[in-house]
């Protein structure tokens, strides 16, 4: 997949999520935590993760509640949930089913067994193209079939990788309704970038909190990169403007990369060359961008 396959746990055992999170680290996931089932909800519109390993007993809102209003969510029903839970009995087990969880695994738990399970329900739950709930720009799904059509038709096309670095810390010091100001208030900018450059006929998706992934003629990527970039910069003064006065910065990486050279399916081989490119415009502070060279 281009984009690295984003897992949301809602948790509040410390012990479980260090557990967890080292597993499908090293499986090569991406895991955000939610240390409550209220949390977990706002991140689950923020960052639209691919999957939910949802507990039972939480503070603030259990896992049910939160299982039982994710499946009424039209932008969100689809998300697979593997549901955990100290509450071993078949009629807890039924109840969690009933309330929306694709499956449902009691602690303690076999990291293997989990793993196996997560893997299971990422295959066969695949999702279906969508668009963000918060900026209704195409999703991950939906970024990945546009990649796979271009490089079918051999474009002359390059990928603008975009990551507001700093939102997740963002999001914990002032709350979730400031994350959605940035995410939408990024969104508008490069909405008008695309107008403004392509009169939106090159593709912009949301892959899900501050990633952002426009296909733009090659000769044109490296431009629209670095007006990005001199943009973000002026923009986030406006903001970050907040009542409590937190001191928080925030940054935007670019990453410019060809798609020449890649063969149709080979969209593995693309997502090799987006991750050492942001994280070559990860490497200094603040903001900036970076393209990829095959020297």
């Amino acid at each position: 997949m281009l984009l690295k396959t984003r897992i949301l746990l809602a948790e509040d055992d410390d012990t479980i999520v260090d557990l967890v999170y080292a597993a499908l680290a090293n499986a090569g996931f991406e895991v955000m935590h939610a240390e409550n089932g209220a949390r977990g909800l706002e991140m689950l519109r923020l960052y639209t993760p691919d999957l939910l390993v949802l507990d039972v007993m939480m503070p603030v809102m259990d896992g049910i509640e939160v299982a039982n209003r994710l499946r009424k969510d039209e932008e969100l029903a689809d998300t697979p949930i593997l549901m955990l839970t100290a509450l071993s009995n078949i009629d807890n087990k039924v109840h969690g089913l009933d309330s929306g969880a694709d499956a449902y695994i009691p602690k303690p738990f076999d990291l293997r067994e989990f793993t196996a399970q997560l893997k299971a329900l990422l295959r066969v739950k695949k999702r279906s193209p969508g668009r963000n709930p918060i900026t209704a720009l195409p999703g991950p799904a939906a970024i990945v079939e546009a990649v796979e059509r271009a490089l079918e038709k051999r474009e002359n096309q390059a990928l603008v990788y975009v990551v507001v670095r700093e939102l997740e810390e963002l999001r914990k010091r002032q709350g979730f309704g400031k994350a959605v100001t940035v995410v939408e208030g990024m969104a508008a900018l490069l909405q008008d970038e695309m107008r403004k450059h392509f009169q939106f006929t090159a593709f912009l998706g949301h892959g899900g909190g501050g990633e952002f992934v426009m296909m733009v003629p090659k000769d044109s990527a490296a431009g629209l990169a670095h007006s990005v970039v001199e943009r973000f910069a002026e923009a986030q003064g406006r903001w970050l403007t907040s009542d409590d006065g937190a001191d928080l910065s925030l940054s935007a990486a670019v990453a410019v990369v060809p798609m020449a050279g890649v063969e149709p399916g080979e969209v593995a081989a693309l997502s090799t060359r987006v991750v050492e490119t942001i994280t070559a415009a990860t490497e200094t502070e603040g903001s900036g961008y970076a393209q990829w060279s095959e020297e």
